[in-house]
């Protein structure tokens, strides 16, 4: 994913890690430690409003290509925005896009599954570009979120 001509399934590291551009150079584009990148599940604890929502925050890639059709990575867009969701039993969430066309371009929540302490497991199918292959692919991916102290 992050065009270096390596393969690996390690996503955190791809995501995270330095890209390489189509003139050689390594930039970073994507900080998961950074506050805009965290999932926001509403309502919270002080609010009046009780509605459900949940922000994935999720990074796709942009993919762009040079005049050659060299593909590149513009940046990451967090998508997996706008669900809703609702506890089921034994830990189990059932979250509902507002848009499930859009989401189901860019990925599809399989699951979501509330852990002890606040934190949540999901799974996922989603789109990503592959570099090697310089295709679109589809992966399973098992993402967790970890409550922020």
């Amino acid at each position: 994913m992050n065009n270096d001509g390596l393969k690996s399934t390690d996503l955190y590291s791809e995501i995270s890690g330095p890209v390489t551009t189509p003139d050689g150079q390594y930039i970073s584009f994507y900080n998961f430690e950074s506050i805009t990148n965290y999932i926001e599940v509403r309502p919270l604890h002080n609010q009046s409003v009780m509605a459900k929502y949940i922000d994935f925050n999720f990074p796709h890639q942009v993919i762009d290509s040079l005049s050659d059709n060299t593909a590149f990575l513009m940046t990451y867009k967090n998508e997996l925005l706008g669900y809703t969701y609702e506890f089921n039993g034994n830990n189990s969430v059932r979250v509902t896009s507002s848009n499930p066309a859009y989401t189901n371009e860019i990925g599809k929540i399989n699951n979501l599954t509330l852990k002890e302490g606040g934190n949540l497991t999901i799974g996922l199918k989603k789109r990503v570009f592959d570099f090697v292959d310089k295709t679109w692919q589809e992966i399973d991916i098992v993402v967790e979120y970890f409550k922020a102290p």
